[in-house]
């Protein structure tokens, strides 16, 4: 059997909005699971607190470390290393801590006995049948998600090329002779703007992707500050918390499940769109040479 699809890149939560997407829509499957098919002899009816306190508690517990763990470590969840697998292995991470509490639930709301609190038996009982019911809705809410995000960011790819070619073809309005004058480092750089591809974040320091220049200079200075140095430059667009795109070096963009990415003339580099930049973007190019 293939199971080569595991190590698919897949996109791990970026907003909270998304985190709260993913938490709900994981407990409403498994909810959905528990009613249809009451598995192990879970009767919904008959059981109806222990229900309720389980899809509690397990909401509470997805929101904690979806929320609490990335920001604690986010090398862990860096998205660009992120795959089927490591979402499904976190996930059974996930199903062990709402098994624990499928055990106290049970305890107290099907049994009536608290003394079985501390039974090895009952406990692997919860932890067994919780991450049996919970991976089999997880794995097929990741497969849909991916399929759907997939085909999403295809066909926003698709768009925005057209976008882009359409507003290729227009004048712009921008001089030719126009410089840039940047204040890096106590030190006035002047720069054309059109030799100037991307700038990308390196911890500390920020790199000046320049045309025809295989190793970009260096900088000792923040993405937010060179920002703001470029507002009056309006084809310049931060795309991503780490890159900044000149908006008329972009050669096509592309979609898959973790997003867009962006490919610019004179460069191998594959640029990312933050999720939440896409819409933003879409304007920017349509209007890059409007004005």
């Amino acid at each position: 059997m293939n199971f080569s699809w595991l190590s698919y890149h897949y996109p791990f939560e970026e907003t909270l909005a998304e985190k709260r997407d993913t938490i709900l829509s994981l407990s409403a499957s498994a909810s959905i699971v528990l009613v249809l098919l009451q598995p192990f002899g879970f009767s919904p009816v008959a059981k109806g607190f222990y229900l309720l306190a389980l899809l509690v508690t397990g909401t509470i517990t997805l929101f904690i470390n979806y929320v609490g763990f990335p920001h604690l470590f986010p090398a862990l969840f860096n998205e660009s290393r992120w795959t089927i697998a490591k979402a499904l292995i976190f996930l059974t991470y996930n199903f062990l801590i709402i098994g624990l509490w499928s055990h106290i639930c049970q305890v107290i709301f099907v049994e009536e006995n608290i003394f079985l609190i501390s039974s090895g038996e009952q406990l692997y009982s919860s932890l067994s049948k919780t991450v049996a019911v919970m991976f089999v809705a997880s794995a097929f809410y990741i497969l849909i998600r991916y399929n759907i995000l997939t085909r999403k960011h295809l066909q926003i790819a698709q768009e925005l090329n057209q976008v882009q070619q359409t507003s290729a073809e227009r004048p712009t309005n921008s001089p030719e002779s126009e410089l840039m004058k940047l204040n890096l480092e106590n030190k006035e750089v002047e720069l054309a703007p059109n030799d100037l591809l991307y700038i990308r974040a390196e911890g500390n320091y920020i790199a000046l992707q320049m045309k025809s220049q295989s190793n970009a200079p260096l900088f000792r200075t923040t993405m937010t500050q060179i920002e703001e140095a470029l507002t009056s430059f309006p084809e310049f667009f931060r795309c991503h918390r780490s890159f900044i795109v000149n908006l008329n070096a972009i050669a096509s963009l592309k979609g898959n499940s973790q997003g867009l990415f962006i490919s610019v003339n004179d460069s191998t580099e594959r640029i990312p769109v933050a999720r939440p930049k896409i819409k933003h973007l879409r304007k920017a190019i349509a209007n890059k040479n409007v004005g």
